[in-house]
């Protein structure tokens, strides 16, 4: 059941930078396939030459109801030299539904099925959807996570 405080707004997005990284998983694989990705990012950002300037994002491409093409990415100062599977990308951009999800990230789903419902009302097509993730806190009831799906009339 949908959460009734789950609030969704339209609202324009413009791209950020990001240095990621792809991998196709299936949902069951998800939480480590994330961690395992953002090791990687991390480790390559250590070294300085890429500034990091916000926040941990997920992008999911093509999804279905098996997996999507996951995404992982840190918000960087601007575009830069690739290194290996760790290349320059950016968040989607355009018109797009966004809801704030506060509380534990494995109950993100209900933040994105009150998206997917708000879209349907208004008979919207949904694009890329991504999630942006606030800063950490050891109360998972405390975490936040912007949800935004790209939308088209």
């Amino acid at each position: 059941m949908l959460e009734p405080s789950t609030s969704v707004s339209e609202v324009q997005v413009a791209a950020t930078a990001l240095a990621s990284m792809r991998r196709q998983v299936s949902w069951p694989q998800l939480s480590v396939a994330i961690r395992e990705l953002f090791d990687q990012i991390y480790a390559f950002l250590r070294d300085g030459s890429v500034e990091k300037t916000g926040h941990n994002v997920c992008i999911y491409h093509a999804p279905t109801s098996q997996g999507a093409e996951l995404e992982a990415g840190v918000q960087v100062a601007g575009p830069f030299e690739g290194a290996g599977a760790i290349v320059s990308s950016t968040t989607p951009s355009g018109l797009a539904a966004w809801a704030v999800h506060l509380g534990p990230y494995d109950q993100l789903g209900r933040t994105h099925d009150a998206i997917g419902a708000w879209c349907r009302a208004r008979k919207l097509s949904p694009g890329l959807r991504w999630e942006v993730y606030g800063d950490w806190t050891d109360d998972p009831r405390e975490l936040r996570t912007d949800v935004y799906w790209l939308v088209e009339p």
